[in-house]
């Protein structure tokens, strides 16, 4: 169960790779090893065996990958957008907010394989900061940004089960999965 770590969002990097991929008329502005956490909030997901509790879905120890940030004025409207590149991964873009704050989402369609046989379909937000220092890089007059020395954020799961009723995995064994259900982890990112 524990293999939802950025089931959408994120595969394995390459650092050695990670910054030859910045789209056009955008720039690196880092390559960063991205730490998730996993955090036991109300909601989490859980897989329940004959009733009890048979373990949570999410990494409580720390899980890390590669990625390069890379920001440019590629927005519809000319303004400044942040571009999160991951090794076998989709390029996932956002709006950069004055203050450096970006919202990464993404949807799977609905599978099996996550809660047994069950239909789950997984909902993405990947919510973060460009860091300067201790506070968000602000966009300076130029559209630039001064040096990124950290990301920080959230990312949440949201696993739902698309083929209705409960989601039950093995009925003979009293298994089954509490969906709808959330993954969160709280996000580092330092530079490597």
């Amino acid at each position: 169960m524990k293999k939802l770590l950025a089931l959408v969002l994120f595969c394995t990097g390459c650092p050695e790779t990670a910054g030859l991929q910045c789209p056009a008329k955008t720039s690196s502005v880092g390559n960063f090893n991205i730490s998730f956490l996993g955090q036991h909030d109300a909601g989490e997901c859980i897989e329940f065996d004959g009733g009890a509790d048979g373990g949570n879905f999410i990494f409580t120890t720390d899980s890390a990958l590669a990625g390069t940030f890379c920001v440019g004025n590629t927005a519809s409207d000319g303004g400044s957008q942040v571009w999160l590149m991951v090794v076998g991964a989709s390029a996932r873009s956002s709006d950069l907010s004055a203050t450096g704050g970006f919202h990464f989402g993404a949807s799977t369609a609905a599978t099996t394989g996550i809660c047994g046989s069950c239909l789950i379909s997984v909902d993405e937000s990947f919510d973060g900061t460009l860091m300067a220092g201790d506070a968000g890089a602000t966009l300076q007059a130029d559209g630039g940004l001064p040096a990124i020395t950290s990301i920080t954020g959230s990312l949440v799961d949201q696993l739902s089960n698309q083929g209705g009723g409960a989601c039950v995995v093995n009925a003979d064994a009293g298994v089954s999965c509490n969906t709808p259900c959330n993954d969160s982890y709280t996000v580092q990112g330092n530079p490597f």
